[in-house]
């Protein structure tokens, strides 16, 4: 896996949440909260670890929400000039994902006091140079460093921007008079939530919402609510339903997601014919 992680010719991308289940075996991530010194020394140590923090951004939430507990304790313990190499693969990672991973008062305090700390490319973004900046090279491009910035929904992965683009073309093609965007507190039905991926994904990115996930199997709600314990994304309203009474609800939503299950419906149409009653 290290290997192919490093190739030239294999996209890394293909192969990062295969890497880091592999990693979990041996890395204390999965802990709801890990021992910082142990996971900064197994992370120096690891070189696969290390790789695909280098290679590609990260997409798996545990894995996020685990090193961005890391970085902070790296700071604010003034740890990191003990662990170089474990830096220098978070600084790459702020790269590949836009300086995306969230950061407090405290950090943001300590950066500003320390701000050409080597930890402070773990948290910088780096852009391409332009005619105001001078580069510094990157892998691909030169780059130069920026203000530091948090983007507050950040908590999923780095596919969330690419999947809010697309939110907003459905909702424009599927009712082109209504608004673009969410209001700020939207309401959001979940048609068949499955293991709960659409619920994060949508209590991430809209943290305010209420959020109502109805799916027709008990044990995938129990799943869901399990796994959205585990990674404290919960504040959802579950119910075992039908879709096709969805209408029963009573209820209007701003957004209706339904995905991985029309496909599996004798007739869908007939389902998605029942949901403008809401």
């Amino acid at each position: 896996m290290l290997n192919l992680t490093r190739d030239p010719d294999v996209n890394p991308s293909l192969l990062a949440r295969a890497g880091w289940q592999i990693v979990m075996r041996s890395i204390p991530i999965e802990n709801a909260e890990p021992d910082m010194a142990a996971l900064a020394t197994e992370t120096e140590r690891s070189q696969l670890a290390r790789a695909l923090l280098e290679e590609a951004p990260v997409t798996v939430l545990k894995v996020e929400q685990a090193l961005t507990r890391l970085r902070r304790w790296l700071l604010l313990e003034r740890r990191w000039r003990f662990f170089p190499m474990t830096v220098a693969a978070l600084s790459a990672q702020a790269r590949h994902n836009g300086g995306a991973w969230l950061l407090d008062a405290q950090e943001r305090a300590r950066l500003a006091a320390e701000p050409d700390a080597p930890i402070a490319g773990t948290y910088i973004v780096a852009q391409r140079a332009s005619r105001q900046g001078m580069g510094r090279p990157g892998r691909h491009h030169r780059r130069r460093r920026t203000t530091i910035r948090s983007v507050a929904l950040s908590a999923m992965d780095a596919r969330h921007t690419a999947r809010a683009e697309a939110t907003r073309r459905s909702r424009t093609e599927l009712d082109p008079g209504g608004p673009e965007t969410m209001p700020r507190a939207p309401e959001i039905l979940i048609a068949g939530c499955g293991t709960g991926r659409e619920i994060a994904f949508h209590r991430v990115r809209h943290p305010d919402a209420r959020i109502t996930a109805i799916d027709i199997s008990g044990e995938s709600l129990r799943y869901a609510a399990d796994r959205l314990a585990r990674i404290g994304l919960g504040g959802a309203e579950t119910m075992q339903y039908d879709l096709h009474d969805v209408a029963a609800l009573g209820r209007r939503f701003d957004f209706i997601s339904c995905i991985g299950v029309l496909h599996h419906l004798p007739d869908p149409k007939k389902a998605g014919r029942r949901w403008p009653a809401c």
